[in-house]
């Protein structure tokens, strides 16, 4: 077993020992001790708001609520912070999978001499994913998106392979196949978003909920227990780089690091994300998003994230040292309107709605 697997499967059986349980039931530390062994000072604000804090890093987390905010960085926890007599209360899976990796609580992956990452750009073919004002398209954008993150891992001592690099279709279980014959490292599926709120817009990562607990978007829970969540410390670890880097970059709206059982992230064995970069439902971000300067300021964002976790998981790559703090982005990439292919002169037109085959928790 690698070493990835071992130290994911050991936190994660941490978490995961009362199950099949209902999960308000589950092994549950307190919010106070848990801050004090992460050397967070604690205090609970006039709105009942309880603040954990140490220099550089401050921590909000709302009584009943699942969101915490880190910093200028929103993360869904499995399950609610709780009030149980006397005390409040995070569970198992929260403390040792979501805070403790994010707040420095190491977690190692063997990923070798040259890690390997895999870009899903979604869609594609008969599939064009969301479409939305000013002509966007989602499956050209993600695989626009998906090359300029490869360009830029370029010397970088990282593989970088894509499912799909031309405008052809895949299977949800071939794109995972193609990760798992590469031996990927690390998964990032890139996608574009879309809803009947037009005013909706932001940035959203997915990573799947662990075992007994239910998405971000519904109460649903599932007690199976998928390849995916063998790596749950890792994917929200993966997810919090990636999404604090495209964030950093772009100064988008902050939707979260959010949890659903997408089929890509049910069945990796390998850490795993899902990327929602923009809403092509709202008109400014659709404006924005056809511009090649702002495609590639998310693809800067995430290539950094993708650097600053490798960083974080073992030693940092060797050959990439001179590029971490500067990620080259090339004149060419930085200006003017880009007309991808099959694109018209720029017009506006109501969104359709996405013909999207992410499945959800069915």
């Amino acid at each position: 077993m690698r070493l990835c697997q071992m130290s994911a499967l050991i936190l994660t059986c941490l978490c995961t020992s009362h199950s099949l349980a209902d999960p308000g039931t589950q092994g549950r530390h307190s919010i106070i001790v848990f801050g004090h062994k992460h050397r967070l000072d604690s205090r609970t604000l006039k709105n009942g708001v309880i603040l954990l804090s140490r220099p550089g890093l401050e921590m909000a987390l709302t009584p009943g609520n699942r969101r915490v905010r880190i910093n200028d960085m929103s993360i869904y926890m499995n399950d609610p912070l709780r009030s149980t007599p006397g005390k409040l209360t995070i569970s198992d899976a929260d403390a040792h999978t979501v805070l403790a990796p994010i707040l420095g609580t190491p977690v190692l992956q063997e990923i070798g001499e040259r890690p390997c990452v895999v870009l899903d750009p979604g869609h594609g073919g008969p599939d064009p994913g969301a479409s939305g004002y000013h002509r966007t398209v989602e499956k050209r954008l993600a695989l626009d998106i998906a090359r300029r993150v490869r360009r830029k891992l370029g010397g970088t001592g990282i593989d970088v392979h894509l499912t799909r690099d031309r405008d052809h279709g895949l299977t949800l279980q071939g794109r995972v196949a193609s990760a798992r014959s590469r031996r990927a490292d690390m998964f990032i599926s890139i996608h574009l978003n879309s809803g009947d709120n037009r005013r909706a817009q932001g940035i959203e990562t997915f990573v799947l909920p662990a075992r007994g607990y239910p998405s971000t978007s519904n109460g649903t829970k599932s007690h199976a227990r998928y390849p995916g969540n063998d790596f749950d410390a890792l994917n929200t670890l993966l997810a919090s780089c990636v999404h604090k880097g495209v964030l950093s970059r772009t100064d988008a709206t902050d939707r979260g690091v959010r949890r659903a059982r997408f089929s890509v992230l049910r069945n990796a064995t390998f850490p795993a994300v899902l990327m929602e970069c923009g809403f092509l439902s709202n008109h400014g971000e659709a404006q924005q998003l056809r511009h090649r300067e702002y495609r590639d300021l998310v693809a800067e964002g995430i290539t950094r994230g993708i650097l600053t976790y490798v960083s974080k998981v073992e030693a940092p790559v060797r050959s990439a040292q001179s590029d971490r703090e500067n990620v080259e982005t090339g004149s060419t990439d930085r200006a003017g309107l880009d007309m991808l292919p099959d694109d018209t002169e720029p017009k506006t037109s109501a969104p359709k709605r996405a013909q999207d085959l992410r499945p959800s928790d069915r």
